[in-house]
């Protein structure tokens, strides 16, 4: 989602992700257990509540689906599902009823899956190896909106004192790829308005859950381990796909890799950062090979940046555009997307050979089992 979406995007959801965020704080009491009878029910909320690595569960107490499952059926998913409310439970079966079909492959690499109404932004946590959901991408109706936590992404202040900020556009066919509904909004939206939005999220967190834990891993897996301990493990062996991503194609401009720092690790920007104009950023960006600003943060965000924006293209033919407007406070400044002065922006960075072939990398090594030959061929070879 990311590759183009920023941490706000017009007419778009916020999205982007980040692997070490601070979960410490959430109350996870309320999580509901799944209500099916798989032998890990009754470990999964202790486990994925964790507050310090130090309490992590062994695998044995909760394994990733894929140990259990080759091909695991929605059923067998819905099993490692906890919620803080009982709507998100029916709308994670009704969103994997319509997801493209591998979503339940990549969720092989998962323990659990966590909706709650504090989770902002949603994460994939090495600790528990469950991925955390914003409810904010599921909600219908107006009831289950008010059932969520309305405070913003508490990145949106970040880089406030620079002269630019980017704006992500997902695009299909020229149209937006879903209108933003603010949770402070009286609207309400059916399956279809969040599918795209849900889709790219998922395939964005999932992408960090495979990362280090690949299908072709889970036979050298210690079940007496932690999750953890076992990642660590992968990592030292250089097993993990962003160790191969960036020893093939590593990203190398250090000017976004200073703004990354600031505008989505809160770090206070320097001098020169703040003499940046928009126009310099923006060239800055198009002369390297990452998908989005954002996969400047950290090898896992780049990697997961990589797959989710070939994914979305390759099943809802969505394209990213990365806009670089000047400057304006996301949550006072009463502006349209349509009244923002682009300075620099960029639609389908996938038409970029390296910036393609980096996202190739990344899927083949995450689902060995999609053949995206010949759609490489019809939809994307033309740009080489």
């Amino acid at each position: 989602m990311l590759a183009w979406l920023g941490l706000v995007a017009c007419d778009g959801e916020h999205s982007n992700t980040n692997t070490n965020t601070n979960t410490n704080t959430i109350d996870y009491s309320n999580l509901q257990p799944p209500s099916g009878t798989e032998t890990y029910s009754d470990n999964i909320i202790r486990c994925v509540s964790i507050t310090d690595v130090s309490d992590s569960c062994s695998l044995n107490e909760l394994p990733p689906i894929g140990l259990n499952y080759i091909k695991p059926s929605i059923d067998d998913v819905m099993d490692r599902v906890v919620v803080s409310h009982s709507w998100m439970k029916q709308r994670m079966r009704d969103l994997l009823i319509i997801m493209p079909a591998e979503m339940l492959l990549l969720l092989r690499a998962t323990t659990a899956i966590v909706i709650h109404q504090e989770i902002r932004p949603a994460h994939y946590r090495l600790e528990t190896g469950a991925i955390y959901i914003d409810p904010a991408y599921l909600w219908l109706t107006n009831e289950e909106k008010a059932t969520i936590n309305q405070q913003p992404d508490p990145r949106v202040g970040n880089g406030s004192e620079l002269q630019f900020r980017e704006i992500g556009r997902l695009v299909i066919n020229n149209h937006y790829a879903g209108k933003n509904y603010p949770l402070t909004g009286n609207e309400e939206r059916n399956l279809e308005d969040i599918l795209v939005w849900a889709s790219a999220l998922f395939y964005h967190e999932l992408a960090h859950a495979n990362d280090c834990m690949p299908s072709s891993e889970h036979a050298n897996l210690d079940l007496a381990n932690s999750f953890q301990q076992n990642i660590d493990d992968i990592t030292n062996r250089g097993q993990c796909i962003h160790q191969r991503l960036v020893e093939q194609f590593p990203l190398t401009s250090t000017m976004w890799q200073g703004l990354a720092k600031v505008l989505y690790q809160g770090e206070v920007s320097s001098a020169e950062q703040r003499n940046y104009t928009p126009t310099d950023v923006g060239i800055e960006f198009a002369a390297d090979i990452s998908t989005a600003t954002y996969g400047f943060t950290n090898e896992w965000e780049d990697t997961a940046m990589a797959f989710d924006s070939l994914m979305l293209k390759y099943r809802f033919d969505a394209d990213g555009d990365v806009l670089i407007v000047p400057n304006f406070d996301l949550l006072s400044d009463d502006i349209t997307c349509e009244q923002l002065v682009i300075k620099w922006g960029q639609r389908g960075r996938l038409g970029e050979p390296n910036v393609l072939a980096r996202s190739q990398l990344v899927i083949a090594a995450m689902l060995p089992e999609l053949d995206l030959a010949e759609f490489y061929a019809a939809h994307l070879s033309p740009y080489k």
